[in-house]
């Protein structure tokens, strides 16, 4: 009794931190940060396949209009080397996310930019973005993993509390 406990306790935290916590980690954490930049305060990122693989997260604040779709990109002259869109609804006041991991082909100045979907060419200013390097891209399979190793111990959490409800009646 007490023994499936404990190991539905242990499997559930085990697979929290090997499912979701690690691919948080990698996708947010990991690496070294380059810097906290506004997007009217620096002309370019300087970049170079050393830096592979390279993630910018955005914090950006609500504009009081609510339910705006945005586009997240970071350009190298006229071509566009990663590209991300993200919605923010109209009760939320933050909105955070992270353009997905970018292999840097060639050395050179990029240039990070968002704008508001329906105004594309308004560039918004002022937005936060952190720049960090030689991230860590995580294994799906661990990934995976600990989602169903979470999965079974909140499933065998929730048997164990039926089986206990029916013993005290």
């Amino acid at each position: 009794m007490w023994t499936a406990n404990a190991v539905s306790i242990l499997m559930t935290i085990a697979g929290a931190i090997a499912g979701p916590g690690y691919y948080f980690y990698c996708d947010s954490f990991s690496g070294k940060n380059v810097g906290t930049y506004h997007t009217n305060e620096r002309p370019g990122l300087d970049l170079d396949p050393q830096m592979n693989p390279v993630s910018i997260g955005v914090t950006m604040g609500s504009s009081g209009h609510g339910g705006e779709n945005f586009i997240a990109s970071l350009d190298l002259g006229t071509r566009r080397v990663a590209a991300r869109s993200a919605s923010m609804s109209s009760d939320a006041t933050v909105l955070s996310f992270t353009l997905d991991q970018i292999n840097i082909q060639q050395p050179g100045t990029y240039h990070f930019t968002i704008e508001r979907a329906l105004w594309p060419g308004v560039k918004l200013l002022g937005i936060k973005y952190n720049v960090r390097r030689n991230t860590k891209v995580a294994n799906l399979i661990i990934v995976w993993t600990g989602a169903v190793v979470l999965l079974l111990g909140l499933l065998l959490n929730a048997s164990e509390g039926r089986r206990r409800e029916e013993r005290e009646r």
